[in-house]
């Protein structure tokens, strides 16, 4: 009789297992749900203090004492949710970005250095991890398939469903975990949240509708260099931990398998680096809604981005044209763009113009850059002069 192993058609094996597997050999480290546990107090402490502080530790300077980081590490689990859990992301997602000034007392004089977070200009200088079933306390107890940590704060979520089940049933229960009666303060910290089985793949962000949870395409990328990742020989002791994690102690590696879409969607975005540009210049606060880019808003503003930092032999550039059939978040990209161009180190004091041809459209466009909370301010002119 001919050997061959039966198709795995759990969620565990077909899906959360070589999901986890995949992120190891894009460079996280898994840790187990023992040693999880033993870096937390109880269920309701998300951030992984231990680790936090190590990395905080690794990117801020001398000027930034241990107890500061200590103390910015405690309290930035301290959320204020007495204006509702919007104000309280965009908080949390403000110190990601930024950091906060800590009171220093440096050779006799008080000094307010700036303690990162995150170092999001080399992305090597922060460490990743991931974990499985993560255990959450608050109204109700839940349970991720998957959480993926940046320097010990949580970055992103993953549900898996196996393949009879449709991703849209994965995309309900995470929009249902961050309900009131649920797990809400948890979301706060999470920036991307994917809903997944082998064949499809759903992303979105904080309380993200369902129907706006989208498709990621990208043109570019290499299967062969996702193949390569995903039947990577990962250490068979990290698989043993994995797989008892989960209860599938027989589980073995499968090599040389067919890239599935869930495969490329968890490449394409929570590469470290990708991860990192995603949170960083894509994600907005318009308004009330925390809104995620879909994948033309990302790659329109990465070739803009390209395209200005290219001259010919004359010193001068060439444009470009980025098209928008109506409603596909025009208004979004523009913002989108100047956000990347405000953060660029290589982009100094960049100024742009936005020309309408309509004056609803213009008072659209600048109630979006002032809702989305630019450095920069806004000015609208109604005539050349004020340009002058």
């Amino acid at each position: 009789m001919a050997d061959y192993r039966l198709p795995d058609f759990d969620e565990a094996s077909s899906s959360q297992i070589p999901a986890l597997l995949e992120l190891v050999n894009m460079g996280y480290e898994y840790l187990s749900r023992a040693e999880v546990r033993g870096m937390r107090e109880n269920n309701s402490q998300y951030v992984l203090r231990d680790i936090a502080f190590a990395a905080l530790r690794s990117i801020n300077g001398d000027s930034v004492s241990s107890k500061s980081i200590r103390d910015a590490v405690y309290e930035f689990e301290q959320v204020d949710m007495s204006g509702g859990v919007f104000e309280a992301s965009q908080s949390i997602y403000s110190l990601l970005l930024s950091g906060r000034a800590v009171s220093e007392m440096v050779s006799g004089r008080r000094v307010s250095p700036q303690m990162k977070f995150i170092d999001f200009g080399e992305p090597s200088n922060n460490v990743f991890h991931v974990c499985s079933e993560f255990e959450i306390f608050e109204r109700h107890s839940r349970r991720p398939d998957i959480v993926v940590f940046v320097n010990g704060f949580p970055f992103a979520v993953i549900e898996n469903k196996k393949e009879s089940v449709k991703v849209s049933e994965a995309v309900s229960q995470m929009v249902r975990n961050q309900g009131a009666g649920q797990v809400p303060k948890f979301f706060l910290f999470p920036q991307i949240l994917i809903a997944c089985n082998v064949h499809s793949l759903r992303y979105g962000t904080m309380l993200t509708p369902e129907r706006f949870y989208a498709h990621w395409k990208e043109a570019d990328i290499s299967l062969d260099t996702v193949a390569s990742v995903v039947n990577k020989t990962v250490d068979t002791s990290v698989v043993a931990r994995v797989a008892g994690d989960l209860v599938r102690g027989g589980y073995t590696q499968t090599f040389d398998r067919v890239v599935t879409a869930q495969d490329i969607g968890i490449y394409s975005l929570l590469e470290p680096a990708r991860l990192l540009d995603m949170v960083r210049n894509f994600i907005l606060y318009d308004g009330s809604v925390k809104k995620i880019a879909r994948y033309p808003q990302y790659f329109a503003v990465k070739k803009a981005i390209a395209k200005l930092k290219t001259f010919d032999e004359n010193g001068k550039r060439n444009g470009g044209l980025i098209w928008h059939t109506q409603g596909s978040g025009k208004s979004l990209t523009m913002v989108m763009l100047v956000k990347s161009l405000i953060d660029d180190p290589e982009i100094v004091l960049p100024r742009v113009l936005v020309v309408t041809d309509r004056r609803t459209l213009d008072k659209q466009i600048s109630e979006t850059f002032a809702a989305c909370n630019i450095k920069k301010d806004v000015r609208r002119v109604a005539s050349a002069a004020e340009l002058l």
